[in-house]
């Protein structure tokens, strides 16, 4: 999918709803230090460094915790994911990494109807610390930082789009998906995952993605703007189907010569 021409996103909910902003590269260390400045993230020494084992190891102790939050690791991570709401499986990929599995519906406005499996990878970086929420808008993402992650050292959680991958109901038929492939379900996912992590994670959450992920991550800001402190999309093209192709329109009569346009 083509990406559109970075561009800002303004507001167009009510006053003192978090930040919603589309930027690309340096521009997001500047959109992370006003959220620092704002007071919509916390300030410490792990902000806008690279991650370190070292500096991971501390964070699972921070000083400003609570005293439930300290004795939280009597049990371990994968413990902790599994116990959740919605979670319904937790295995280990790396020291920090785990695939987490989360019982979804297939319609989130019917109690009790069908539910599929999502697939979540969480990244590991400390109780204490923000969390970036992404998607690619397709397929299971893999747990290398983006960079609101790196630019936060923060956890981060990358969950794969419903009905792509192996996220997919296995007794609903592929002419059915029309009517639950939309962005409001989509955007029920997401809410219904980050509900559940932030019992773990309560420190400030952000969103972000890139083109389709770019797109996902603003519609479900539109849909849920308490879930997170900030979006930064990397594009986010706002795509419509249609009978006319806008696109060839376009091209058939940009430029001067046709010559140009072939």
């Amino acid at each position: 999918m083509p990406l559109a021409p970075p561009r800002a996103l303004r507001r167009s909910r009510r006053p003192g709803a978090p930040l919603v902003v589309g930027l690309v590269g340096p521009v997001a260390g500047a959109v992370v230090s006003g959220l620092l400045l704002g007071g919509l993230l916390p300030a410490g020494p792990g902000v806008a460094a690279a991650p370190s084992t070292a500096s991971a190891t501390a964070a699972d102790r921070p000083a400003h915790a609570s005293a439930e939050v300290r004795r939280a690791p009597r049990h371990s991570l994968e413990e902790r994911i599994d116990r959740l709401p919605h979670v319904v499986g937790v295995s280990r990929r790396g020291p920090r990494v785990l695939d987490v599995r989360f019982r979804q519906p297939v319609d989130h406005t019917v109690r009790g109807g069908p539910t599929f499996v999502q697939r979540v990878v969480v990244t590991h970086r400390g109780v204490g610390r923000p969390t970036v929420v992404t998607t690619s808008g397709y397929s299971l993402p893999g747990p290398a930082p983006t960079e609101p992650t790196r630019l936060v050292d923060g956890n981060q959680v990358g969950f794969e789009h419903r009905f792509f991958g192996r996220s997919r109901p296995t007794d609903l038929s592929p002419e059915s998906w029309r009517t639950y492939l939309t962005l409001e379900q989509a955007a029920a996912d997401e809410h219904r995952i980050i509900a559940s992590l932030r019992r773990l994670y309560p420190r400030p959450w952000l969103s972000t993605g890139v083109s389709k992920g770019g797109m996902t991550a603003v519609y479900h800001r539109r849909s849920y703007p308490d879930d997170v402190a900030g979006t930064i999309p990397y594009g986010a093209p706002d795509d419509v189907v249609d009978t006319d192709d806008a696109y060839s329109d376009f091209l058939d009569r940009v430029g001067t010569s046709a010559g140009c346009r072939d």
